[in-house]
């Protein structure tokens, strides 16, 4: 984003004349500065450790993979639909050798793996509503 950001104004497209050049400065930085932020929280998040075993019991049955029966902690959608957490299912399609569904024995298309955002944002939220430590603590 931010190289994203020289590269317009090293057109033009980003400031405008000299008068509003001390005006689109501060805007670069503001921009810059919420970038960064971004950027730090995401960070924590993927560093977090692990969700307490605990919790489990109260996650919503969307937040646990059909696997372990453990809140995620990556969750990441298969070629046949479902969410399961990333470094499980990776070890199913290594064991399988090949793109075999592990919850309906059927041949999946590819074995390619896309992250969940939907399911992440859900569970960020169900983990910062339980307070746990697992959680980035940076404001959204």
């Amino acid at each position: 984003m931010i190289t994203l950001i020289w590269i317009l104004r090293g057109r033009g497209v980003c400031a405008g004349a000299d008068a509003d050049d001390a005006e689109a400065d501060e805007k670069g930085r503001q921009t810059r500065a919420d970038v960064r932020a971004l950027l730090a929280r995401e960070l924590r998040w993927l560093r977090r450790g692990a969700p307490p075993a605990s919790l489990a019991q109260a996650a919503p049955h969307a937040l646990l993979c059909p696997l372990t029966h453990r809140v995620m902690r990556e969750p990441t959608r298969a070629a046949d639909g479902f969410t399961y957490e990333r470094a499980n299912i990776g070890e199913w399609l290594l064991a399988a050798e090949g793109a075999v569904s592990p919850l309906t024995g059927r041949r999946m298309r590819n074995e390619r793996l896309q992250p969940n955002y939907a399911v992440r944002d859900a569970l960020r939220t169900f983990l910062e509503e339980h307070d746990t430590d697992a959680v980035a603590d940076a404001p959204s």
